[in-house]
Parts: structure tokens; C-alpha cells; sequence
């Protein structure tokens, strides 16, 4: 059983005066983001790279919607290939604008702090890109996003795209688990392009509405594998998907030691064109395969970087543990709640989901205390 992340096609959206800008949001700019994996490395800047590629290739604004850097404390290493990206934007003169994300909001941008071109659109002023109105909100608590969006609504000369870092309503429904609900967004704004969640889905809020979640430049985990891709809005405000470069990853249950063959055909294949990085293989299975899972591992070391998890399965019985996807965690959202109540622990559970989704203990914490210090504040 395999479950593959094929890199897609070059879509072929040649330059024209209809595009009006590219945007993505979930970049989170670091080295490694494989936590348990360090060797898995790289994925980041083959993504972002290739998203300013495309902006300079069709000649329209990049906009990133959102943690850019995974933390509010980047490295250096990661400030200057960020500066190194900005100096060709400049060079070519591609505009940059963004919104700051949960992971790397801090009183002065980063992106502003280290570099003269990029734009802060964060701040809800109303602003043209590319022939499009548009306004930007950083990420916020609940309760001030609300407002800031109920504001909003308020103006007489309103907008025709909104840019959000948010975990809305239609995505988590549970009490506690969302900060932002789409159907806040005045009716009379068509657009809503979005960063936060981790899966490029869209929404219809309204006839003439419509809300887009860009999904990250790369897969921070097992969990999410897939084909990435940027947001390219036209004037019109038609959008469409434009692949963004990735790694090639492959998930596979092996059950039985005639299996490994399949995995050792995906990694010929993949590595039979040209690659930004080295295919991952990544590889659950029974004790019963381990001698030629390690056989396959070495003879690929090198070309290939080959991750087989602990055996937790004998003979072809699935443990259900094994794999999980966020589609399957998200669906499991009722499970979730028999842990912690939504309406009567709405702190508790958001942890609990967070937790379940990310496994990514770092993540989680720096999530608590940002809510934390931003409940003191509002009290």
C-alpha cells in the first residue's frame, strides 16, 4: 500500500497583464524541519526558491501570507538566504508584500527588519497589488481578529481581496480549536486567500465569496506529503494552482518481505530524473522485513535517504497507530472531544487537537504561550 507525492508538471502560465500577483503562505524557513529526521533537509528553500521563481518568471508581485520563519528567533544562516531571495526580487523588480503568521509575529517584522523590499501589509490599510485592492491582517487571538474584520465591514471603500494567517471556523468547527470564522469577512469582499492550515483547500462562504488556504511550500512531516503549489490570482480574481518545486516522498506499509520491492522500484524511478533534493522513502513494516529494509537502505545510502520506523507489525496484521494523515486526524475530531470537552474545556481540547495534528512538541508549546501572554493582555 503506498501513498506517493509525485513532483507535478511545470503548469505553463506564460506572463500577462490579466496576472495580477503569487501567493503563499507556510513557508516557515528553516534548515531542518524534520524534527526526528535531521538528514531530511533543505525542503524549505527548494520551495520558497521556486515560488520566487515563478513571481519573477511571470513578472507579477510575490505576496507571503504568513510565517515566513518558523520561529520569532531565526537563524542567521536563514536571514541571509532570506536577503539573498529579496536581493533578486529587488534586482528584478518583483514587489514582496506579507502578513505575519503565528510562528514568527514579533512587534517589527522580520522580513521588513533585515531587508528594504519587502512590504508589511499586516497592519489592515488598504493597499493595490498588482491591480487589486487588498488589505492584510496579521495574525491575531479571536477576539481582535473579529474586530479588526468587523471594522472592516465598517468602511465605505472596502476591498476586493482580504489576506488572513488564521484557523477558521470551516476547517476546525470545535469551540476552542478555530480563531477566526470566514463568515466574519464582509460579504462584499469576493476574495479571502489565507495561510495557517496546512492543506490547500478552499471554501464557498457566499455566492460571490470564496476563501483559499495556499497549503505550506513543503511537508513538515510524514503527514503532510502532496503536491504543493502557490495561488496565483488574476485581475479578474480568477485563481488557479502553479506547482512549486518539492522533494519526492513516498509513504509505504510494507506487510510482507516481497514488498520491499516495491519500494526499491518507486526509488529507482525517482531518482531516474533530475531532483531538487534526494527522494525520501519513508517505510512502516513488520518485523519480518527488517533484514531487507536495511539491505534496501544500504544500497541506496547516499542517493537516497531511506527512514524505516520502528516495527510495529508481525506477519500482514495493520496496527491502525501506524499511519495517520491530517485528513484522518482531522476527521477524528469527535474522538478528540471524549478527551476534552469543546464547550466546557475549549483550552484543553484545542491542545489536545493541536497536538494530535502537529506532532510537533515545540510548535505546540510556543502556540500555548503566545495565547497565553495575548489572554493576559486582554485582560
Amino acid at each position: 500500500m503506498t501513498d506517493f507525492a509525485p513532483v507535478l508538471p511545470t503548469t505553463q502560465v506564460e506572463p500577462s497583464d490579466a496576472l495580477a500577483f503569487i501567493a503563499l503562505g507556510d513557508i516557515h524557513l528553516d534548515s531542518t524541519i524534520w524534527r526526528r529526521y535531521r538528514q531530511i533537509q533543505g525542503d524549505a528553500f527548494v520551495g520558497f526558491t521556486s515560488f520566487i521563481n515563478t513571481a519573477i518568471r511571470l513578472r507579477i508581485p510575490a505576496v507571503i501570507l504568513g510565517d515566513l520563519f518558523d520561529s520569532v528567533d531565526p537563524e542567521p544562516d536563514l536571514v541571509r538566504y532570506f536577503r539573498e531571495e529579496m536581493d533578486r526580487c529587488r534586482d528584478n523588480q518583483i514587489p514582496v508584500y506579507a502578513i505575519q503568521g503565528n510562528h514568527d509575529k514579533r512587534p517589527s517584522p522580520w522580513y521588513t527588519s533585515v531587508h528594504n523590499w519587502p512590504q508589511h501589509i499586516g497592519d489592515g490599510v488598504q493597499v493595490e497589488i498588482g491591480g487589486v485592492s487588498v488589505v492584510g491582517f496579521d495574525y491575531a487571538p479571536l477576539t481582535a481578529i473579529r474586530k479588526q474584520l468587523e471594522d472592516l465591514g465598517a468602511k465605505r471603500n472596502k476591498p476586493q481581496a482580504v489576506f488572513l494567517h488564521q484557523c477558521v471556523r470551516q476547517t476546525i468547527s470545535f469551540e476552542g480549536a478555530w480563531n477566526c470564522d470566514l463568515e466574519w469577512v464582509p460579504p462584499e469582499i469576493p476574495l479571502i486567500l489565507m495561510g495557517d492550515i496546512h492543506i490547500p483547500v478552499s471554501y464557498v462562504i457566499r455566492p460571490n465569496q470564496r476563501a483559499y488556504y495556499t497549503g505550506p511550500s513543503h511537508a513538515r512531516d510524514i503527514s503532510q506529503i502532496g503536491d504543493k503549489s502557490a495561488t496565483l490570482v488574476y485581475r479578474d480574481l480568477q485563481v488557479m494552482r502553479v506547482p512549486i518545486a518539492q522533494r519526492q516522498i513516498a509513504k509505504f506499509v510494507i506487510l510482507t518481505p516481497e514488498g520491499v520491492g516495491e519500494a526499491a522500484e518507486w526509488l529507482r524511478m525517482a531518482l531516474a530524473t533530475p531532483q531538487p533534493l534526494p527522494p525520501v522513502a519513508w517505510i512502516y513494516h513488520t518485523v519480518e522485513t527488517t533484514a531487507p529494509l536495511a539491505a534496501l537502505a544500504n544500497d541506496y545510502d547516499g542517493r537516497a535517504i531511506v527512514v524505516i520506523e520502528p516495527a510495529k507489525l508481525t506477519g500482514t496484521t495493520l496496527d491502525e497507530e501506524v499511519v495517520v494523515t491530517v485528513d484522518q486526524l482531522l476527521s477524528k475530531e469527535s474522538l478528540i472531544a471524549k478527551l476534552a470537552n469543546p464547550e466546557t474545556e475549549p483550552e484543553i481540547y484545542a491542545f489536545v487537537l493541536e497536538l494530535a495534528k502537529n506532532q510537533n512538541v515545540g510548535e505546540i508549546l510556543m502556540s500555548v504561550r503566545e495565547r497565553f501572554y495575548a489572554s493576559l493582555k486582554q485582560e
